[in-house]
């Protein structure tokens, strides 16, 4: 191994790519030859023409090219070179005459696409370890360079290795050969690295919609005539079924169209895919002629339903429907509700009108997902597969339930229902709970009540809990709207409940007490602290000791001055009046002369002496 200098930029840059390794190759004048690790063939091309003038040859190196055009990549050049490549250079393979490595730190992985159905090549940072790896090339024959051009945060920051292909792409291409060779369940195989679960499930479920695996996992023989087409399954799907409604030219067209990503970038170009097919059109030529060539010979599988299709158009729709029945949605103005969930936005000023629609072209752009275009689908396509479903709602002020036929969570016709009670029950809690304190006359006391069960629970008396989400729950049952809980009471709902509980309630911890000059005064039970009652200093006069509750627990007193601003704070009423009423009494005399302040209020008075 030779010594090995690796450089970070000091802060990302957000300029073009080409314009950022022209810039780096420019900074390494001095150095020999120059290897760029690039993530597409997109970005070399680019790349290509920044350095016509850079005075090196510029070379490109990646998987596309022939055997011979790579060797030539790989030899030492008659003048210095600059070598740009994929990570195809990020193996073992010695570059002649490269001491400097160019690193983006990016590349096009395989993964799948959740938005096309298909899998994708995504833009993706490089783990350490690849990243390690490339800066490598550049130490092989002697003393290296390698300029990484993000900072040295972002390379901190990034996972260790590259997750295993099997554990992050779409699973159904592998699921369906497996089901084909007789494996049904992903535990029958010592897995090196095992499939996610979720991703298995996932494979399965679609290839069921696609018919070609039965209820058990094993394979149908559609599904063994898809598995042997080299193509994903849906792509596959779109070709049988194609081939059975007449169109399977047109159909190989929109699979080759359909499957290629632009180079360079994300999208799979503009314009409407179904009608380019239809003229012949659609991806690659190789690849079409490909996908032509693997169409079945001989007697073809029956089409999907019993539907008959007025034109080669509206043929090759309902090939596209039975390959992506997923992607169904309905169209609102500018958004489409998909069958399977989610939303995705429509480009200003998309042709047609609200309905059924089937959106084969999406992408993520940012936070939004965006379709360049849908083509409508006859509502009536959907029946073999719809279902009837006792959709409920919250409308505001109400649960509304309805019957109502679905395809997924597209409804197709819904009519008034009557709903399943619990579930009714359930919706109207959930929206009431945030605003009980507005909607139950009787909120506070009911509040209240839970604090003093729960007083008595740590004072250590044995009581069962009550919550006031529960007392909540059991008043919306039979209620469908905040209009029927106006009347209904939490603290009978409670009493109802357990009755045996507030009889000793009533009697541990009331919620109010007499006091020798005023009747029912409120005894508060804070949700932490001890209870207390708070009144004027007048009422407590003829006591010679404070109130107790719950078998001798003192009250706490807050002794209220005529101003209703609490004098004293005390759960010692005896020790009050002996200690520090005459202090007290002089003052208040002083501020109250027109209140009676007796030198001794543990004696009885009158009203009119008070």
């Amino acid at each position: 191994l030779f010594s090995l200098d690796v450089q970070h930029v000091a802060r990302p840059d957000e300029r073009p790519v080409e314009v950022r390794v022209a810039a780096a190759v420019r900074a390494c004048a001095d150095r020999g030859d120059i290897l760029v690790f690039l993530p597409g063939v997109g970005e070399i091309h680019r790349c290509a023409d920044a350095l016509a003038d850079s005075g090196r040859d510029v070379v490109p190196l990646h998987g596309d090219l022939d055997a011979r055009a790579q060797d030539r990549a790989l030899a030492r050049g008659t003048r210095p070179r600059v070598v740009l490549a994929t990570n195809v250079a990020e193996t073992s393979v010695t570059v002649d005459g490269v001491d400097t490595v160019i690193d983006l730190g990016t590349a096009r992985r395989s993964d799948w696409d959740p938005w096309s159905g298909l899998p994708a090549l995504v833009l993706l940072p490089v783990s350490r370890a690849s990243a390690i790896q490339r800066a490598g090339r550049a130490a092989r024959q002697g003393p290296g360079l390698c300029l990484r051009l993000y900072p040295r945060a972002d390379f901190d920051a990034r996972p260790a290795d590259t997750p295993p292909e099997l554990q992050r792409a779409d699973l159904a291409g592998l699921v369906l050969d497996l089901a084909v060779s007789g494996v049904t369940t992903s535990d029958a195989l010592p897995w090196l690295d095992a499939p996610p679960t979720a991703a298995w499930q996932a494979a399965q479920t679609l290839l069921r919609r696609l018919r070609a695996l039965d209820g058990r996992g094993e394979a149908t023989p559609l599904g063994r005539v898809l598995a042997r087409i080299p193509a994903h399954p849906r792509i596959a799907r779109l070709l049988v079924e194609g081939a059975a409604l007449g169109v399977g030219r047109p159909a190989a067209a929109l699979a080759a169209a359909l499957g290629e990503p632009v180079r360079g970038g994300t999208g799979r170009g503009n314009g409407d895919p179904l009608e380019a097919a239809l003229d012949g059109q659609g991806g690659r030529t190789d690849v079409r002629r490909q996908l032509e060539a693997a169409l079945p010979r001989g007697a073809l599988p029956a089409p999907a339903g019993a539907v008959r299709c007025a034109s080669d158009e509206l043929a090759l729709v309902r090939a596209c429907f039975v390959a992506f029945p997923d992607r169904v949605g309905r169209r609102r103005g500018h958004l489409v509700t998909l069958a399977e969930g989610g939303r995705v936005e429509l480009e200003p000023g998309t042709p047609g009108t609200d309905g059924i629609v089937l959106v084969l072209d999406a992408e993520r752009v940012g936070g939004r997902v965006r379709a360049r275009g849908v083509t409508p689908l006859p509502e009536e396509w959907l029946l073999d597969d719809a279902e009837v479903r006792t959709i409920t709602s919250w409308t505001g002020t109400r649960v509304e339930a309805r019957e109502a036929l679905v395809y997924g969570a597209v409804v197709l016709e819904e009519n008034p229902g009557q709903g399943d009670p619990v579930v009714i029950a359930a919706l109207l809690f959930e929206h009431v709970m945030p605003v009980a304190h507005r909607v139950f006359p009787d909120h506070d006391r009911a509040e209240a009540l839970v604090h003093r069960v729960d007083w008595l629970r740590r004072a250590g008396i044995d009581l069962p809990e009550v919550l006031l989400r529960d007392l909540v729950r059991e008043a919306c049952v039979g209620r469908a709207s905040l209009a029927a809980l106006g009347d209904e009471s939490l603290v009978a709902t409670a009493r109802a409940r357990a009755p045996e509980v507030f009889a000793q309630l009533d009697s541990l911890a009331p919620e109010r007490i007499d006091l020798p000059g005023r009747a029912r005064v409120q005894v508060c039970y804070p949700r932490d602290g001890d209870p207390y009652v708070a009144s004027r200093m007048q009422d407590f006069f003829g006591l010679r000791e404070g109130p107790r509750i719950a078998r001798g627990h003192p009250l706490v007193l807050h002794l209220l001055a005529p101003n209703q601003r609490p004098v004293q704070v005390t759960t010692d009423l005896r020790g009050f009046w002996e200690r520090h009423w005459p202090t007290l009494r002089r003052e208040l005399m002083r501020r109250y002369p027109r209140h009676a302040w007796p030198e001794d209020p543990r004696q009885l008075f009158k009203d009119d002496e008070r």
